[in-house]
């Protein structure tokens, strides 16, 4: 069986390195992949060195509407060379594409539901209830809460095909092997670590104001400067030199640090002592998964819908991530409680392993692909 897979770009982030993850376990090593990808980036790479083909459709530089019809004019005739047996997309820009172009030649499509409607403007929003409701396909959404927005749009929104949630997973045994190899270079001090790339969705902006009133708080009781917790964000994006300047104007340099993408992030986890997301726009986030997936403790956003996702109140805080006030009480919670939560990290990794496993997650995506090959 042929599987083209069709994404936005394969640089660092959730989609991606879900992707990643997906061919990797995939259950019948006799299935062919292919990827089709509008931006190249180090997840192709390492799609790459598994010698998986990957084509990179989109021009380095270019104005975006150009860019945007090179992406469509090479996918249509890849497509029809590669004759798929089923194809797999995945965000905003590739979906629309995949259900347009799938539905014109008659190859089953898969399209996979990354983050909440409210992720997208409205005229992004439309678009993509218009091409659910008028080229009939499958969808997919990595969580419960993604499937109930989309579902909720108004008038378009229930006239598409239900949408199937087959929930994120991630390779727990292989991500934990990788930590435990830094543990001993692991520093002494208390690490919020915050993956993600630095654009509006994310809230990096506030999520930095939240953690200054955090340190401030705790300068006031009397913690002293080398006792302070620290805030490490990994990632990058358009954000990245307005949040660096901010740093400096609120003088964190001492405790924030900011590396931008790394490659793998094992070792940053391994530094970490918890996780915080107040992001509102992610059903489930795979990098939320990932911290607790090597045992940390996390501070999400309500709005998200992540709560479901804590196994218990003893493993992380759940915040109005719209209160400064609250996202730095729970800053400040998780530090002067370390001990407390630092007792359940075995039950926190043992918990996804359980639930979210990346290898239970493939073979549901390859019995739906059964499913839906059978009735065409």
């Amino acid at each position: 069986m042929k599987i083209v897979h069709v994404i936005s770009g394969l640089d660092i982030g959730g989609a991606e390195i879900f992707l990643e993850q997906l061919i990797t376990f995939w259950p019948n090593k006799h299935d062919e992949h292919v990827v089709i990808s509008f931006k190249g980036g180090a997840i192709a790479e390492r799609l790459r060195a598994q010698h998986i083909l990957v084509y990179e459709v989109g021009p380095k530089e270019s104005w975006p509407h150009v860019f945007f019809a090179q992406c469509a004019w090479r996918t249509w005739h890849l497509l029809k060379t590669l004759k798929p047996d089923v194809v797999l997309s995945s965000l905003w820009s590739a979906n629309i594409l995949a259900r347009t172009f799938c539905f014109v030649l008659g190859v089953p499509l898969i399209s996979v539901l990354h983050n909440k409607a409210s992720f997208l403007n409205p005229v992004k929003r439309f678009l993509d209830a218009f091409t659910a409701a008028c080229f009939l396909h499958n969808r997919v959404a990595v969580a419960y809460g993604v499937a109930k927005s989309y579902e909720d749009y108004p008038l378009l929104g229930g006239l598409a095909a239900p949408i199937r949630v087959i929930e994120n997973g991630v390779d727990v045994d292989g991500l934990c092997a990788r930590v435990a190899l830094y543990k001993p270079e692991r520093s002494k001090a208390f690490v919020f670590g915050v993956v993600g790339r630095f654009i509006p969705e994310k809230r990096i902006l506030f999520l930095l104001l939240s953690f200054n009133r955090a340190i401030q708080e705790l300068r006031a009781h009397g913690v002293w400067e080398a006792d302070l917790p620290q805030l490490c964000v990994v990632g990058d994006g358009p954000d990245f030199h307005v949040v660096r300047e901010r740093v400096a104007f609120l003088r964190l340099q001492n405790l924030v640090m900011l590396p931008g993408i790394q490659k793998d992030m094992a070792s940053w986890y391994s530094c970490f002592s918890a996780y915080v997301s107040v992001s509102q726009s992610e059903g489930l986030s795979l990098a939320l998964l990932e911290a607790l997936a090597v045992g940390l403790p996390v501070i999400v956003s309500a709005q998200s819908g992540a709560a479901h996702f804590i196994p218990s109140p003893q493993d992380g805080v759940v915040i109005d991530s719209t209160d400064e006030a609250q996202v730095a009480a729970a800053f400040i919670k998780l530090f002067t409680n370390q001990e407390k939560y630092a007792a359940r990290t075995e039950q926190r990794i043992e918990f996804i392993r359980e639930r979210y496993s990346i290898v239970h997650t493939a073979q549901q995506y390859e019995r739906l692909i059964e499913s839906v090959l059978s009735k065409n």
